[in-house]
């Protein structure tokens, strides 16, 4: 063997250690947020899409509005998404 092949072969390992390692590591516990008082009300919009047509995206926002949510319909860049609230 050559240098060049050993040195060769010696970074192609320590490469593929490296990504092989950083695969198998172990994501931390995520921290979880106290509860919110009794007197605040917490928000959260969703956004439903892309439609490729405005009746499938009002017919998904007529659904989310027989549940008793607020629902609007918008188009952006071609495509209609719904965002519900």
């Amino acid at each position: 063997m050559t240098y060049r092949t050993l040195a060769r072969n010696v970074l192609f390992s320590a490469l593929a250690m490296l990504a092989l390692g950083s695969s198998l590591t172990t994501v931390p516990a995520r921290a979880e947020a106290a509860a919110p008082s009794a007197g605040v009300q917490v928000a959260q919009a969703s956004r439903y899409g892309p439609y490729a047509t405005a009746r499938r995206a009002n017919e998904v926002a007529y659904y989310f509005r027989s549940r008793g949510l607020n629902a609007q319909v918008y188009p952006e860049w071609g495509a209609y998404y719904v965002s519900v609230w």
